[in-house]
C-alpha cells in the first residue's frame, strides 16, 4: 500500500540483506515525505499495516477493509467540500468526477 501511494518502496537500501534489516529495525519515512497531498488519515492507516509489533497491526483483512472504506468516504466528503468552494464553471466538472468515483463503488 505504501508503494502504491508513493511510488516508492518503504525500505529502500543498496542490498536485499540491508532491506530486510531496515524492515525489522526502522520505521518507513512518512508518506508525506514523498507525497505532500496525501491526507493524514492514510498515513495512520499505512503505519498500522507496517507496524513492527503484531498486536499493533490489523488483526484481519476485514478490519483493514473497514478502515479503508471509512477513509475513502472521508476523502469523498473532503472532495465534495472542496467543490463547494470552487467557481461555478469548474464546480460542475469536479462534481461530475466525484459522482463517477462514488458510483464506481456501488
Amino acid at each position: 500500500m505504501y508503494e502504491m501511494l508513493t511510488g516508492r518502496h518503504p525500505f529502500a537500501a543498496e542490498s536485499f540483506p540491508r532491506i530486510l534489516e531496515k524492515i525489522q529495525t526502522e520505521d518507513p519515512p512518512p508518506l508525506t515525505a514523498h507525497r505532500k497531498d496525501l491526507p493524514e488519515m492514510l498515513e495512520g492507516l499505512v503505519r498500522k499495516t507496517l507496524a513492527k509489533n503484531r498486536q499493533d497491526r490489523y488483526a484481519t483483512a476485514a478490519d483493514l477493509a473497514t478502515d479503508l472504506s471509512k477513509a475513502f468516504e472521508r476523502l469523498l466528503e473532503l472532495a465534495a467540500e472542496k467543490i463547494e468552494q470552487e467557481e461555478p464553471a469548474s464546480k460542475a466538472s469536479s462534481s461530475f468526477r466525484v459522482s463517477v468515483i462514488r458510483n464506481c463503488g456501488s
